[in-house]
């Protein structure tokens, strides 16, 4: 028989036990018997801290920078320079196009721009000698600029047919293969600038969120890297919560030099936020009918114990930590908690009662 089932047990056969001789004894007993027997507990005194309630949790690591590389205009891929995982310098070719195309764009739109330059050049000679108007020439400079135009266009393009390294870094990710047709605008590479830091990319719910400001300081580990302990700081806070999950992105910046950083390993981050809130510090026995992060305790007044809900937000070593305001001051049960409902009376024996340890 457990300690619950002896004490609920014993209550009852003592109050039998009254009952019996209520009626042998005649109303006096009654009176008596109507009241059961305090319990006897043990109590503690609640404490407040409102110091900051460090967040815990977990994030991958990326590059500070990530830019997706494309194409300008769809082409087949001639030549693919780099794989998933190279390193890049800042300008080096990553990939081609056939130029065919392109190229003869080019030499179109210089054959236009020629035959523009010859027109208004010849215009201008005609209008001083009253050959042509006015119109006629102003039509020539139009004509011109629209050619010189095309060419510029054309070129560009003839440019951005090839994928160049934007900075140094490392290729995250690579999408095509030679022969393949890429289509404009569609990534080619995911490329990592290594020379603009790292973040770790972390989801928070919504109380911890409203305690986080852009500079709280972090610390962050990686496991893979030696369980070393880097300095960061919190650098971006989104403004609305993810539709699937519900909860808000955050960015923790830190310094590293270690060459073996990748972005996609896991990272233990520990925020010390600016926001703190008023906690009361309750032990672990004093909690029943626990549901999750719901709870109760039971508050002491005089004789007799009133239940007060209370949810917990920190988990000690010694004490759990309540989201309660109206605790402070009070005092609560600790042993013999689970044996209480709402309204009973106790008899404390906190000074009488042996230590449990």
């Amino acid at each position: 028989m457990n300690r619950r089932s002896w004490r609920f047990e014993g209550r009852h056969g003592l109050f039998a036990l009254l009952l019996a001789s209520t009626t042998a004894c005649g109303g006096e007993a009654d009176a008596t018997a109507s009241e059961a027997a305090p319990y006897p507990v043990r109590t503690v005194p609640v404490t407040i801290s409102t110091e900051p309630d460090p967040i815990r949790t977990s994030g991958t690591v990326a590059s500070r920078t990530e830019l997706s590389l494309a194409f300008k205009i769809p082409g087949y891929v001639a030549e693919v320079r780099v794989t998933e995982g190279d390193r890049v310098r800042e300008g080096q070719v990553l990939a081609r196009l056939r130029s065919d195309e392109v190229d003869a764009q080019v030499r179109s739109a210089e054959a236009q721009a020629v035959l523009a330059q010859r027109n208004l050049e010849r215009m201008q000679s005609l209008v001083v000698d009253s050959v042509v108007t006015q119109v006629m020439l102003e039509q020539a400079q139009d004509g011109h600029e629209r050619a010189q135009a095309a060419l510029d266009v054309a070129r560009f393009n003839q440019t951005f047919a090839t994928i160049r390294a934007p900075s140094d870094g490392r290729v995250l990710g690579r999408m095509i293969e030679p022969a393949e047709f890429a289509g404009p605008g569609v990534p080619a590479f995911r490329l990592g600038a290594t020379g603009s830091g790292w973040v770790v990319q972390l989801s928070v719910t919504d109380r911890q969120v409203v305690r986080l400001t852009a500079g709280d300081p972090a610390e962050v580990r990686l496991d893979a890297l030696g369980d070393v302990a880097m300095a960061g700081e919190v650098t971006e806070i989104a403004d609305a919560a993810d539709p699937r999950t519900g909860t808000f992105a955050v960015e923790v910046s830190f310094a590293a030099s270690d060459a073996r950083l990748r972005s996609g390993m896991i990272a233990r981050v520990t925020v010390m936020p600016s926001e703190s809130e008023a906690l009361s510090f309750v032990p672990s026995q004093s909690l029943v009918d626990t549901d999750g992060l719901d709870a109760a305790v039971f508050v002491v007044t005089g004789d007799r114990v009133r239940r007060q809900p209370v949810r917990v937000v920190r988990i000690g070593i010694e004490s759990i930590g309540v989201h309660a305001p109206d605790l402070e001051g009070e005092t609560i049960v600790t042993d013999g908690a689970a044996y209480l409902r709402d309204g009973d009376r106790v008899d404390d024996r906190t000074a009488e009662l042996p230590d449990p340890s």
